[in-house]
């Protein structure tokens, strides 16, 4: 993703269930969730 930030993403806070795992779970301003490996 361009300009990816790990902290928020579109103005909603990135949501990571546990940092050490991959893919990592987050969601995105729509509210759809994403695996990024």
């Amino acid at each position: 993703m361009e300009n990816f930030n790990t902290d928020q993403m579109e103005g909603k806070d990135i949501i990571i269930l546990d940092k050490k795992l991959t893919p990592i779970l987050v969601g995105n301003h729509d509210g759809q969730i994403f695996l990024i490996n």
